[in-house]
């Protein structure tokens, strides 16, 4: 089994769940209430740090690919404007953007480009595996290079 795209950013994770805490906090309750009874039933979450919150939310995934997912929309959902982003530049190679399998390594260069001038390189980087942007594998490599070095 491939590994899952927040698996892949495990160096990162603690950045995405900095970015969804209030909704891990809030929402997780309802989303799957024995999942969070689970992970943190025993302690008064609206005190827990990104620390605390990132270790038991990265292995429960590994079991648990509605969590992942649910986690990722929460993520993009706070982006919406790096969607737009994404969508606007992407629509240019393909109106239908979704179907793209693979961009050519200067079209990804130039839009992994100016993301990262707009947004940031890890940001741009954490959007690209959770959405699934068609970069070519060297460059999510150097992406991944980049995000983790900085």
């Amino acid at each position: 089994m491939s590994q899952s795209k927040i698996q892949q950013l495990s160096s990162l994770f603690p950045l995405i769940i900095s970015d969804i805490k209030k909704d891990i906090k809030n929402e997780l309750i309802k989303f799957d209430y024995a999942t969070f009874k689970k992970l943190f039933g025993k302690c008064y979450v609206a005190k827990l740090t990104v620390e605390e919150l990132a270790p038991p939310l990265f292995q429960e995934i590994s079991t648990n690919p509605k969590l992942e997912d649910w986690i990722v929309e929460r993520w993009v959902e706070k982006h919406v404007e790096m969607y737009r982003f994404f969508a606007q530049h992407l629509s240019k190679v393909n109106p239908n953007f979704d179907e793209i399998q693979s961009l050519p390594d200067e079209v990804g260069e130039a839009i992994a480009n100016a993301a990262i001038a707009k947004f940031g390189v890890k940001e741009t980087y954490l959007f690209s595996v959770l959405n699934k942007v068609a970069f070519s594998p060297a460059l999510f490599e150097k992406l991944k290079n980049q995000a983790t070095a900085s």
